[in-house]
């Protein structure tokens, strides 16, 4: 047998018991850790030092020093219960552990070695050795602790600087916990202790721990740790946060340092969406601080402003800086009060599609917008309400001062907000083009200057495309410069249009309009449809020489499912080669009026291939041509259901009428739930 093999043969046989005895330390870690969380403090010892044991004997460092951390916390579990350092027995610990501590920094991972600092640091905290407490925990090395248990350490870091009369430091310590774990209450419950007695200014420190737990991943989270602010609802998914404003404002609000809070307050708000029932709560706590400084007071003031909507709209600076001077100060304070306004128009705007709540929703957008020109989502959710409610009080004032307040130099962090303005600009022109011209590039109330800024912003954050990504964009141009006689340009972006639509579309648009076809057929709602047209002929008794009963129907709603594949046969010829969309689009306005109005026409609208408004020559043309070719299957006769010129054509309406109702019922019907995804379902093609 050669070397190699008898080498491989040993491998093999010495491998099994090698994996054997790692899987036995295993266990008796996990026989231990389990001990140890039942309070068996005596056998958790002796499966640790079987484990370490173990470990010792294989040559496995991380497992020995897993094993060793796991004696350190049993000795502090025995300081836990009995921390009297007259007893030898206590003293005899501290050394043992000061050795295991030693060796596990040696042969341990860097989370080991931090794991075995931080077990040793708390065992001194335990014991009242306060200075070797503080020494050894200032050896963390906190990039090298587990993201999961980073909180824990900088708490015991945060204990061992108070005990040693660090106040502003442990209170930094206890703020750094509370942004890695807002629901440690040991940590929030140390950082109140040191604002009531220590800290200079609480009232600013209050806002840094609420703005720890506003910017924590975890302020989802339940908390009930902040028992003063009276709250205690932890139902809601920001209750920690909204518990802590609510116990700082009763505590400091109005002192010095407390706009800090409000600061918070907006930014809870702004980043976390408005709801209405938890801002009504902060707002009675606000206004239970009856005296403040006069900051104070005058941000208040604006906040009671903003939260009445007693203001008009304005895009211009100068005005929404003067209905918020307070708030304007720094641009900070303007970015934090703008980005509330903005979800409060929200807000507004979705309690009711009507044009008074748009209106309220426009005052908070215009003046967001005025207060900071960063604040893209603000301008174009402006713009979308001067879009959709052209009713709205001043709506052509309003447009041009956002036309003059959006031009490029006016506008903020462009390369941070550009696929927003990109949409704003091409919103902009499309309410621009409601007169019918397009004007010039040069002109920035034309719409061909709005979209030509909406593809220039593009092009310069996507240089690699050769073209835009917006087929409405591409439509737009294209339209505009086919209205003013540049076929070139025209056809151009008529090339574009069709290239940005395949990245939406996975199948060509014959084989999506096949698809299509071939579902309107099969799909519940249209087998539906064909159980109800047989019904109603029964009722008419047409034709009659089909007679009634079970057999009369079968024949009916044959004929019906028959003259159905008639005609989604016809409608795919016709919308292939005519390059015809036949989806249905839902209302890009909102309103009941102009969404109904929306569904009806698109029975004889819809839009081709290139996204250019077209008649619906596939929809009319196939109902009336399947109806006529039907009549060859029909008995002869005079009435409704028979073959004749008269019955085709008001079959072929009725079915036209039939196709109307199923657009509204698409338009309206909700797709949200299980309800509405079944509805969503049997209805849609």
């Amino acid at each position: 047998m050669s070397y190699t093999s008898i080498r491989s043969v040993l491998v093999l046989l010495l491998i099994p018991p090698f994996c054997f005895a790692q899987g036995d330390v295993a266990n008796e870690l996990t026989r231990g850790e389990g001990m140890l969380a039942v309070g068996d403090r005596e056998s958790a010892r002796k499966s640790f030092e079987a484990a370490r044991r173990q470990a010792e004997e294989i040559g496995d460092h991380q497992l020995e020093a897993a094993a060793l951390i796991g004696i350190l916390r049993t000795i502090d579990a025995n300081f836990q219960s009995s921390p009297d350092l007259s007893d030898p027995a206590r003293h005899a610990e501290l050394d043992e552990a000061r050795e295991m501590e030693k060796k596990a920094l040696r042969i341990g991972s860097p989370a080991q070695r931090q794991a075995a600092i931080n077990a040793l640091g708390v065992l001194f905290l335990r014991a009242g050795m306060q200075a070797q407490a503080l020494d050894t925990l200032s050896e963390l090395d906190m990039q090298n602790v587990l993201p999961s248990e980073r909180y824990i350490y900088e708490y015991n870091v945060g204990r061992a600087l108070e005990r040693n009369e660090h106040p502003r430091e442990a209170f930094d310590r206890y703020v750094d916990a509370i942004g890695q774990q807002p629901t440690y209450c040991p940590s929030i419950a140390g950082a109140l202790r040191l604002l009531h007695s220590h800290v200079d200014h609480p009232a600013a420190g209050s806002a840094r721990v609420c703005e720890a737990v506003l910017n924590s991943p975890n302020r989802f989270a339940d908390d009930e740790c902040f028992a003063m602010g009276g709250r205690k609802d932890t139902t809601t998914p920001n209750s920690a946060v909204d518990s802590c404003l609510d116990t700082a404002i009763l505590e400091w609000g109005g002192t010095s340092g407390a706009e800090a809070l409000l600061h918070v307050l907006v930014n809870r708000y702004a980043d976390t969406g408005l709801e209405e029932t938890s801002f009504n709560k902060h707002m009675v706590t606000v206004k239970q601080v009856t005296e403040g400084t006069s900051q104070w007071n005058d941000l208040v003031g604006g906040l009671r402003r903003a939260y009445d909507g007693t203001f008009a709209a304005t895009f211009s600076p100068p005005a929404a800086h003067k209905e918020f001077p307070a708030w304007t100060t720094s641009q900070q304070l303007s970015r934090d009060l703008s980005r509330l306004l903005t979800r409060m128009g929200e807000t507004k705007e979705s309690n009711t599609s009507d044009d008074q709540s748009a209106s309220v929703g426009l005052s908070y957008y215009a003046t967001a917008w005025g207060l900071d020109h960063s604040n893209a989502k603000a301008a174009l959710h402006a713009a979308t309400v001067l879009q959709n409610h052209p009713d709205i009080a001043q709506r052509d004032e309003l447009t041009m001062s956002l036309v003059n307040e959006s031009v490029p130099g006016k506008t903020e962090k462009e390369d941070e907000n550009w696929p927003q303005l990109v949409r704003l600009h091409l919103v902009l022109g499309d309410i621009l083009s409601s007169t019918g011209e397009c004007g010039s590039d040069a002109n920035s109330a034309s719409p061909l200057y709005q979209y030509e800024k909406a593809l220039a912003l593009e092009k310069k954050n996507r240089p690699n495309d050769a073209y835009s990504r917006s087929p409405e964009l591409n439509r737009r141009l294209a339209d505009c410069y086919k209205r003013l006689g540049n076929g070139e340009q025209a056809a151009k972006f008529n090339k574009d249009v069709v290239l940005s639509l395949q990245q939406y579309r996975p199948l060509t648009p014959t084989e999506d309009k096949l698809r299509y076809h071939i579902r309107s057929l099969w799909y519940p709602g249209g087998i539906m449809k064909s159980g109800v047209q047989a019904g109603l002929l029964m009722a008419l008794d047409t034709p009659e020489k089909w007679h009634q009963g079970p057999a009369g129907f079968f024949r009916r709603f044959a004929n019906s499912h028959a003259t159905r594949a008639v005609r989604q046969g016809l409608a795919f010829g016709l919308d292939s080669t005519l390059h015809e969309d036949p989806h249905f689009l839902r209302s890009p306005v909102p309103g009941f009026r102009r969404r109904f109005l929306y569904s009806i026409k698109q029975t004889f609208l819809c839009q081709n291939d290139e996204l250019s408004p077209t008649f619906a020559t596939f929809r009319v043309g196939s109902a009336f041509g399947s109806e006529f070719i039907s009549n060859a299957w029909r008995p002869s006769g005079t009435g409704y259901g028979d073959s004749n010129t008269r019955g085709a054509v008001l079959r072929a309406l009725a079915v036209l009428g039939g196709d109307t109702a199923g657009n509204v019922f698409q338009e309206f019907i909700t797709q949200r739930g299980k309800i509405g995804r079944f509805f969503a379902y049997v209805v849609n093609k």
